[in-house]
């Protein structure tokens, strides 16, 4: 089943995102018809700007030089084409093709940068299959190649910013790292798709891990100015506006309902809702005989009825994103399990993401950047004062709003100075405070999306978000 068609992360769910307002139109014209061009009502509802103001064509240009880069190189050294995946960590298995890949994208790594400049995105949607009505081509079929794009733009400038570290470049590395943030700012700001969020957060995390890595091994790399400069591209928050999904729910239940509130499914929907979960057309006419009579009854749910249900657990979904913790009540009434209806709601299995997927991953990403914030904020305020505070609290309000959280108990980040060495950290999934002490096991475990709404029993230890190696 394709949900977005993009050359994006398979594993990450659809969340579309848009205007409330455009909900608002879509509803009310519901009862009157004609159908809805979503499309049209996405790009349009995007404001104007000039083409200097755009990064897309900036991004598609420098990922067409980097395929020929990479296609040259493969054929010129086929025995030595493992880095081009492009990642830092994979200068010490592939050196040379490491080197030859700095010393030949330095103009790639400009217009990189050159892109995340940019005031807006400057995205326009179209369709993943040649141009077709409105009634004949869903919205999930949107194609966005360009989240795939700025990942791969994200992995050079981590490569480039990598190399400035070594060869004692600062503001090479700066200028960098601040590139990345911008894309991530660019993607969260312009583009109306809920997986573009979750990509804009990881590239955000990557990015903010690559500071931590190099403050880390280095910590008086970077000047005070740029410890600012970071710290002011890092601060931002990627808000879910979980209640604007409704976008795509409506694009599909005005495909598969009769076109009027109180209208229910009709054979030829039930056949749409089937081939798509199901990967072809129902082939048993019995069973959609049976299916169809429920369908058409009061028992099921009307279309009204259907977008007033989703409705209610995205507000409920945007009222949970802002609290500072969940607890194990609160994951549980957003597992699938919970909120799927399949016999009155038959919409719940095909368009119902993994909500606690999409929490958690939003929990991590922010706990990550949290981390980052504060371990620039106690750098700055070494360079000021000639030693890291002792307390979290000491940094505020002067160099932090607040003291961040720890996402997984709703206590204070951890933060610990001992012999003039920093370590900041949350307690991991067993919801203990271990004063910094790192698992014994596999510390990764700890990072994960599965952790994170983990109640079970897990191995006693802290997830270290501060100092880091270049492995984590």
């Amino acid at each position: 089943m394709r949900f977005l068609a993009s050359r994006a992360p398979s594993a990450i769910g659809l969340l579309v995102v848009a205007s409330s307002a455009l909900f608002v139109a879509a509803t009310e014209a519901r009862s009157t018809e004609p159908r809805i061009d979503y499309l049209a009502a996405l790009n349009a509802a995007r404001p104007p700007s000039a083409p200097s103001e755009r990064a897309a064509l900036l991004i598609e240009e420098a990922n067409a030089a980097i395929r020929a880069l990479r296609s040259a190189e493969a054929q010129a050294h086929p025995d030595d084409s493992g880095w081009i995946m492009v990642f830092p960590e994979d200068r010490e298995q592939h050196p040379a093709g490491y080197d030859r890949l700095l010393a030949k994208s330095e103009h790639i790594v400009e217009r990189a940068r050159e892109a995340a400049s940019r005031s807006r995105l400057g995205v326009q949607w179209g369709f993943a299959t040649p141009a077709q009505t409105v009634a004949e081509t869903p919205l999930f079929e949107v194609l966005a190649p360009h989240l795939a794009e700025i990942q791969s733009l994200r992995r050079l400038l981590a490569l480039d910013a990598d190399a400035a570290l070594r060869a004692d470049e600062p503001e090479r590395a700066c200028e960098d790292l601040v590139a990345i943030a911008r894309l991530a700012r660019l993607l969260h700001k312009d583009d109306p798709f809920g997986i573009s969020l979750i990509v804009a957060n990881a590239v955000l995390a990557r990015g903010n891990l690559h500071v931590r890595q190099m403050l880390s091994a280095e910590p008086e790399f970077f000047t005070p100015d740029h410890l600012h400069r970071l710290f002011e591209a890092f601060s931002y928050v990627f808000h879910v506006r979980a209640d604007a999904e409704l976008l795509l729910f409506q694009d599909f239940a005005q495909r598969v309902y009769e076109p009027k509130p109180d209208g229910r499914i009709t054979r030829e929907g039930y056949r749409q809702i089937w081939t798509l979960t199901q990967g072809g057309p129902p082939d048993d006419e019995a069973v959609v005989e049976t299916v169809m009579a429920f369908f058409q009854s009061p028992q099921s749910l009307s279309y009204s009825e259907t977008i007033a249900r989703y409705r209610s657990v995205w507000n409920r979904l945007d009222v949970v994103m802002r609290q500072p913790t969940l607890s194990e009540d609160d994951w549980r009434e957003f597992s699938s399990s919970n909120l799927a209806r399949p016999l009155d709601d038959p919409l719940s299995g095909f368009l119902y993401i993994d909500f606690t997927k999409l929490i958690a991953t939003y929990y991590i990403a922010r706990m990550s950047t949290d981390a980052m914030l504060v371990v620039l904020a106690a750098h700055l305020w070494r360079a000021e004062h000639g030693a890291f505070p002792q307390t979290l609290d000491r940094l505020t309000p002067t160099h932090l709003k607040s003291v961040p959280v720890d996402r997984f108990t709703g206590d204070p980040m951890g933060y610990i100075v001992e012999d003039g060495r920093l370590t900041v950290y949350v307690a991991g999934s067993d919801r203990d405070d271990d004063r910094g002490r790192a698992p014994s096991g596999d510390a990764h475990q700890f990072a994960t999306v599965g952790a994170l709404k983990s109640f079970e029993s897990m191995p006693d230890g802290d997830w270290i978000l501060f100092p880091v190696d270049e492995g984590d």
